[in-house]
């Protein structure tokens, strides 16, 4: 799949494969995308993807750096956190780019220390790779055995060039949940810390790990106030969507929040809440998610609205 040629730099909403501006572009799809920082010493790939995107991906990459000398300009690989969707091509394509420094959180090296988190990672990419006719005979490295650098949060990255990268902990989607902001574009990489965008004044709220770390969070990308938020799905929001993205997510997490709460203690209702949302938004990740395993997210973030009473 070739690259598409540059957009407008005035979208609003950036989310085809192919060339942002001079120095980002986007790789995978809008689903699931991957972000890629270009300069003429290296390249950065941010996000981990499914292992069904492999060949596409890999094609992706090559197309995308064969005016600066081929797949060895890319350098660095920097993981947000190690839910299936964003670490599973780790999986397949790590080993085909040896040099490659991959880094993340400490809590993600953790994970992928793991093995129940990591079987847990190799069924779910499994079963949501199907929708991506993966190709036959791709190899697969356990992550535990791929060499990983965690870093501290705060920590700033030399990505070549005079570029760099500051690390910023945004847990409460996930413990391990690593952004990334970089001052040269002034774009933030915020991954699922906002929830999923479902339009300019619509999220559904992804509160899986900590309610008040995800508050937290929000207020924390909010201080950043970067022109430009790079999603971990549906890609990258500009303009008035990036000014008023987290605005939007509080009010969503406030509302969703005050429905879980009016369930609270009724167990009939609490199900049927969980339901409506999943009715409601698993449309738009079904490409990703599957419906038994959002649905399942869906009452696991309700318990958690309900514990933080």
């Amino acid at each position: 799949m070739g690259l598409c040629a540059l957009p407008e730099l005035n979208d609003m909403l950036n989310a085809s494969p192919g060339w942002i501006d001079q120095r980002l572009a986007l790789v995978g799809t809008a689903d699931v995308p991957l972000y890629v920082i270009v300069n003429d010493e290296a390249a950065t790939l941010i996000e981990g993807g499914l292992s069904g995107m492999t060949e596409l991906v890999w094609q992706q990459l090559h197309d995308l750096l064969r005016d600066f000398g081929g797949i060895r300009h890319l350098r660095y690989w920097l993981i947000t956190h190690s839910h299936y969707d964003h670490c599973s091509l780790l999986m397949t394509l790590k080993s085909r780019m040896p040099w490659l420094h991959v880094s993340g959180s400490p809590d993600a090296f953790d994970a992928f220390q793991s093995p129940s988190a990591c079987r847990t990672i190799r069924q779910l990419d499994a079963q949501a790779s199907r929708l991506w006719d993966p190709a036959a005979g791709v190899d697969f490295t356990e992550l535990s055995d791929l060499p990983f650098y965690p870093v501290n949060p705060g920590t700033q990255l030399d990505i070549g060039d005079g570029m760099q990268i500051r690390t910023i902990a945004l847990p409460g989607h996930s413990r391990c949940q690593f952004g990334y902001y970089c001052p040269q574009l002034d774009i933030g990489f915020v991954s699922d810390a906002l929830g999923e965008f479902h339009g300019a004044t619509s999220w559904l709220p992804l509160v899986f790990q900590d309610l008040f770390a995800y508050r937290h969070t929000l207020d924390v990308i909010e201080q950043l106030q970067a022109p430009r938020l790079a999603l971990g799905h549906h890609g990258i929001l500009t303009g008035e969507l990036a000014r008023s993205a987290v605005r939007h997510a509080r009010a969503c997490l406030d509302a969703h929040e005050a429905n879980a709460r009016a369930v609270r203690g009724n167990a009939t209702a609490t199900h049927e809440l969980a339901h409506h949302w999943t009715a409601r938004y698993a449309a738009r990740s079904e490409r990703v998610v599957p419906h038994f395993l959002h649905l399942k997210s869906m009452m696991h973030m309700i318990d958690l609205f309900h514990r933080a009473e």
